[in-house]
């Protein structure tokens, strides 16, 4: 499965799959995700079954509110999220401050990355690691099985699926995810956290805005609050995930 996150692809037959190689290998055929020539650099996200265990059907996790491809053993978003490197065959993409010629090639030489894995084997991701600062160290690693959090929930079978189907599923899970954001940012403000700063992204309008920024919100304030939390608190830094990725916000309270 590939999911055009940072949606900069106009035409479906332009997003090219990711493959499960290099987290961080760019280029054409350098051994990296997009190492098929036509598959965007940055910006989408991977994600592979190997024994197709899953028979192509999708879920949505805990982990982030996203749709993910049950049965899958990892995945990996290589994150663009201003789409700044727009998608193209590899040679002539042009960032965004470019017009692309076929002499130009402007491409990030790293980028921040998230991987998932499912290391139960149950079908379903519950590791989730982030390296956000692009210096191929992961930074946060958050475990549903060491949090005793549930990883399994309602699968969801495509063959009967029209295209209406897909864009009503991913208006729920988008309305979903931006309800969850709402009520993370009133939790937020009671810890004393200045949510002004997110005002600009509060006002999304359309359901690819409130898609987009209701994950960058939602993961903007858990690592703003657990900056407010002392690094040897383990207590605390467990009740801030448990609360954070089973959505029952209220359990901040308690910080």
């Amino acid at each position: 499965m590939v999911f055009d996150e940072d949606d900069d692809c106009q035409r479906w037959e332009r997003v090219e799959f990711y493959e499960p190689k290099d987290l961080y290998k760019n280029g054409a055929r350098n051994g990296g995700l997009d190492t098929n020539p036509q598959a965007d650099v940055s910006g989408d996200r991977g994600e592979w079954d190997a024994d197709f265990s899953g028979k192509g059907q999708l879920y949505i996790s805990p982990l982030d509110g996203k749709i993910h491809l049950y049965g899958a053993e990892w995945g990996a978003w290589r994150i663009d999220q201003f789409a700044r490197y727009y998608q193209g065959w590899q040679g002539w993409r042009g960032g965004a401050d470019t017009i692309p010629h076929n002499d130009v090639c402007v491409e990030p030489a790293i980028q921040p990355v998230i991987k998932y894995t499912d290391t139960d084997n149950n079908g379903f991701f519950d590791l989730i690691e982030f390296d956000l600062n692009a210096d191929k160290v992961f930074e946060e690693r958050i475990s549903l099985i060491d949090l005793e959090l549930r990883d399994e929930c309602e699968k969801i079978d495509l063959k009967k699926y029209s295209y209406k189907n897909y864009r009503q599923l991913f208006t729920k899970t988008t309305l979903k995810a931006w309800s969850d954001t709402r009520k993370l940012l009133k939790v937020a403000t009671k810890l004393g956290i200045d949510v002004s700063v997110y005002n600009k992204l509060i006002q999304s309008k359309t359901i690819s805005q409130k898609y987009r920024n209701a994950y960058w919100i939602k993961l903007f304030l858990y690592f703003e609050i657990k900056q407010n939390i002392a690094k040897n608190d383990v207590h605390k830094i467990n009740l801030l995930q448990k609360g954070y990725f089973s959505n029952n916000f209220r359990m901040l309270l308690d910080l």
